[in-house]
């Protein structure tokens, strides 16, 4: 069911649970249960990372399945299929994820 319903928000929202985006960010995830956009720091290039990347003034600790993680940089960035500029947090070992429920 919680399925059913991700993927009926992502296709209401344009965007399908998994899709290439452009060579640079690569896959997606659309996701029911994160309330903030998240990359992964191999994500990008270095060169991009140094450019458009910065560390936040107020670190968020997210609960993982591999228990409490602290992020503290973000990046800026343009999705082309969805015409918007948007602030991720960067993780480590993450997929990219874009909320669903925060877009609604």
């Amino acid at each position: 069911m919680a399925v059913a319903r991700a993927l009926s928000l992502a296709m209401l929202l344009g965007l399908p649970a998994r899709t290439t985006f452009d060579t640079s960010l690569g896959r997606l995830i659309a996701d029911t249960g994160c309330g903030k956009d998240i990359v992964s720091n191999i994500t990008f290039t270095e060169y991009f990372m140094t450019r458009h990347c910065w560390k936040r003034d107020n670190p968020i600790c997210m609960q993982t399945a591999n228990g409490p993680v602290e992020l503290d940089s973000e990046s800026r960035f343009w999705l082309k299929k969805l015409k918007q500029k948007y602030n991720a947090v960067v993780g480590g070992d993450t997929p990219d994820l874009l909320p669903v429920g925060y877009r609604c």
